[in-house]
């Protein structure tokens, strides 16, 4: 199985912002989207607040930090998706915005690009019939609050 190179987040809220910090900590550079560069640019807020109470307590340096926020690149659009090799999609619980946001995902991202939902609530084999790939289509879900919850069920 190849590694994960890259890899982008649907919905920089809370869980999304949380996802895509455990990402970039691993070394993992992550596309951070949202309908809007606002909500996008506030989830990568929200990671810098984060960053800033790990170095505070001595959890990370700044040279760290700074090369955990350089991993994360906030946007509005699928520009990058193209050679994304995981999408971990954390939207809004609603089957239809979900959904939506899959087909869109299945012209932007590559063949091989695993999907992932971090929904709760959602039969994921009903996400995954949405696309093109429902044998590359997956349930991750993440305890809350990513970065500190290792655990992925």
């Amino acid at each position: 199985m190849a590694s994960i190179k890259k890899a982008a987040v649907i919905g920089a809220g809370m869980m999304g912002a949380e996802i895509a910090l455990c990402f970039a900590s691993s070394g993992i550079e992550v596309i951070l989207k949202d309908i809007n560069m606002d909500f996008a640019g506030g989830g990568k807020k929200r990671i810098e607040g984060i960053i800033a109470k790990w170095q505070e307590k001595g959890k990370i340096s700044q040279e760290e930090g700074a090369k955990v926020l350089g991993r994360i690149t906030p946007s509005a659009e699928y520009v990058g998706f193209g050679d994304v090799d995981l999408v971990v999609e954390a939207a809004l619980e609603d089957f239809k915005i979900k959904s939506q946001v899959f087909q869109e995902l299945d012209k932007a991202c590559k063949k091989e690009c695993i999907f992932a939902t971090n929904t709760s609530s959602i039969p994921v084999s009903q996400l995954a019939a949405a696309t093109s790939r429902p044998d590359r289509f997956i349930g991750m879900h993440f305890f809350s609050p990513a970065s500190i919850m290792k655990l992925v069920e």
